[in-house]
Order: C-alpha cells, then sequence, then structure tokens
C-alpha cells in the first residue's frame, strides 16, 4: 500500500481541499518543515503525502520555488464493466447481477466522498461466452482509466486492459488458478472472496449445532481444488467426522434420495441460482425437513426463509466501496481478503448477524 496511515490520511485531506476549491490552482503549499510542524507528523509522512497528490496530478513541485496547486481536470470516472447492457435489468435476476448491484451501490458512495462519478459499462452484446467482447465500446480505457471488475468472466479482457495500463480492482472467488497466476505481475488490486473460509466456517457452525453427518450440494462439486469444497472437506476431518462421498452431491434433485438413503442432519449449500423468495418451492423440491439445517452461500441475507438456517454471504457494498477507495489513492498491486459474514435466520424472529469463535463453542 502507498505510504503508511499517516501520510495516506493526509494525503485524503488535502486532496479533499483541493477537490472542494479551498486550495485553489496556483496556491503554494508551506515548506515539508511547516507541515511537520503544523500536523504534528514527520518529514517522511509530508514527503510521502506530497508523493501522492503529485502522482495524481494535484500538485506541481518547482525547482527552488516550492510545490504548488496545479490546475484541476475532470476527475476520470470509475468504470464498472457488466457482461452485456441488459444485465442490471434482467426480469429473472441471477446471484451475480444481484451481487453487482451491490458493488454498485457501495462504489457509488464511495466514489462520492471522492467527488468522482461512476458509470457503468457493457463488456459484450451479450452474456454468452467472452469471445463476443465488443472491443469498440471499450476503445476509451486508457492509462487514466480506473476499471471494477467482478468475476473471471472477463478474462479475455485481460490483456487488453494491462496494455491500456489502467488501473483494476478486480474481485474474484479464487477459482481458476491459473488465470489468477498469469495476472499477478499486472500491478492489479485483487479482491478474494474467502469461499474456502466460508465453507470450513459454515461445516463448524452446523457442527456446534449438534449435527454429525453434513452433506453438500455444488454444482462445481468436481472442479479440482474448488476452495468451497476444500473447506467442507478440511473441517470434517479437523472433527474427526467421516467424508462420505454420497453426501456430496451437484444435482439438487438427488437431495430427497441422498437424505433417504444416507441421510443427512446438515446441509451446505451452494447454488448460485438460488434466491430466499424461491425458498418454499427449494424445500419442497428436496424433500427434506424444514428444520434441516442449511447453510446458503451467496450474496443475499436470510430474508424469506422459510425453516432455520443461516446464510453465508459477503458485504459486496463494502467491498465495492473499498474497491474505489483503493482505486483513488493510488494503491496498486495489493492482495485483499475478503471474509464472508454468516447471518442466522429463526422463522417469525429477528434475523441477526453473528460473529462467533468456534474453538470457543465447539467442545467436541
Amino acid at each position: 500500500m502507498r505510504g503508511g496511515n499517516k501520510s495516506l490520511n493526509l494525503y485524503k485531506m488535502l486532496s479533499e481541499q483541493i477537490k472542494s476549491g479551498r486550495l485553489t490552482c496556483g496556491d503554494k503549499l508551506p515548506q515539508e518543515s511547516e507541515m511537520a510542524l503544523q500536523y504534528g507528523v514527520s518529514q517522511g509522512t509530508i514527503r510521502k503525502a506530497m508523493q501522492m497528490l503529485r502522482e495524481d496530478g494535484m500538485v506541481e513541485r518547482t525547482r527552488k520555488k516550492g510545490t504548488f496547486i496545479t490546475e484541476q481536470k475532470t476527475p476520470t470516472p470509475i468504470t464498472i464493466l457488466l457482461p452485456c447492457p441488459n444485465y442490471l435489468s434482467i426480469q429473472a435476476p441471477s446471484v451475480s447481477s444481484q451481487t453487482l448491484l451491490d458493488i454498485l451501490d457501495g462504489a457509488m458512495s464511495a466514489a462520492a466522498r471522492h467527488g468522482v462519478r461512476v458509470e457503468t459499462v457493457p463488456a459484450s452484446t451479450d452474456n454468452t461466452e467472452p469471445e463476443t467482447i465488443d472491443w469498440q465500446n471499450l476503445d476509451f480505457i486508457s492509462s487514466e482509466s480506473r476499471v471494477i471488475i467482478y468475476g473471471l468472466w472477463y478474462r479475455k479482457l485481460f490483456p487488453f486492459l494491462r496494455e491500456r495500463r489502467c488501473r483494476v480492482a478486480l474481485c474474484h472467488s479464487m477459482a481458476r488458478p491459473e488465470i489468477l497466476t498469469a495476472i499477478q505481475g499486472y500491478g492489479w488490486n485483487l479482491f478474494a472472496l474467502n469461499n474456502y473460509s466460508g465453507g470450513f466456517r459454515a461445516v463448524e457452525y452446523m457442527i456446534a449445532r449438534g449435527c454429525r453427518r453434513i452433506a453438500m450440494f455444488c454444482m462445481n462439486l468436481d472442479e479440482p481444488g474448488h476452495p468451497l469444497v476444500q473447506g467442507y472437506q478440511d473441517a470434517l476431518r479437523k472433527h474427526g467426522l467421516p467424508l462420505d462421498r454420497n453426501l456430496m452431491f451437484h444435482d439438487v434433485q438427488e437431495a430427497a434420495g441422498i437424505q433417504r438413503q444416507s441421510g443427512f442432519d446438515g446441509l451446505l449449500m451452494d447454488n448460485q441460482n438460488f434466491f430466499t423468495g424461491n425458498s418454499k418451492k427449494f424445500t419442497e423440491l428436496l424433500g427434506i425437513c424444514p428444520d434441516t439445517l442449511v447453510v446458503f452461500r451467496h450474496s443475499q441475507g436470510t430474508g424469506g426463509l422459510e425453516f432455520n438456517g443461516a446464510a453465508m454471504r459477503f458485504n459486496f457494498a463494502r467491498i465495492g466501496g473499498e474497491m474505489v477507495d483503493t482505486l483513488l489513492t493510488g494503491v496498486t498491486g495489493q492482495n485483499f481478503v475478503c471474509e464472508p459474514e454468516m447471518e442466522i435466520h429463526q422463522p417469525c424472529r429477528q434475523v441477526k448477524q453473528q460473529n462467533y469463535n468456534p474453538e470457543i463453542i465447539l467442545n467436541i
């Protein structure tokens, strides 16, 4: 991260004064030694803050004359890429579109604090395969651009974005390690969704509530190194519970039959197409008792569930805001790990967030 906390805070304060007009073009800043006394920090801290302001084109240092506020250009907007033009207005939204809406919400709030606008730009003409990328529509991207990407669907764009030397914040789910390895030298800020932690903590939550035969549904069950599956398996091993392959399935239609044959008292559900409004139909489809503990992992909360359960979810609005902050404060080449939050649900009772330490509550 560029600069320490003190220099970053000073940079933010001075940049706000410049954007608000309290410091205008041509104003001369005090010498570093004077500013250090004024703000109660070291000259090194002042020097780092000035460097960040120079990199953003807010000040200019003239030899033997001093540091001056420069003429401010209209800030380059934050660009959030979408798969296709109508992706956020599709009648039957997906978890991915809902996630992008949450990211957009958080990004707009953060951008407003910085005095920058946000724009959404479709990367393709439809939402089929990355081969349909609309290169002409993306030709505006330059070294001044600040781009937010959610997911690896846009992987065909990565070399193009690197060639344009724009700043990029990428949120991903730790899947496709070969792609992530390839972009390590790009200088992008990577926001990794810790699905491994989500799977591990979800299983420990169920174990703490008496579950001993925990099933798992995952459409990508056979994907090598899938982080959610790995977290599920490692949690079972840690607590000495059997890893029964018969309790792992990727076809939701198999759930009722598996429960009749093998029996499970807990279920870790990873279904990217599940929405809480379909919970009644979903439980009927599974053929399971509503009291069976079900843990979902998706971007929504537990509102609308008709049975006892919990959701492991990521706060994408907060992630969107943090992505904007890194792009606008010059942070580059950093890896951030995003931890999921657990939301507990009991029908007819208030939903509550729960932060717990499994090492304390588990006694098995």
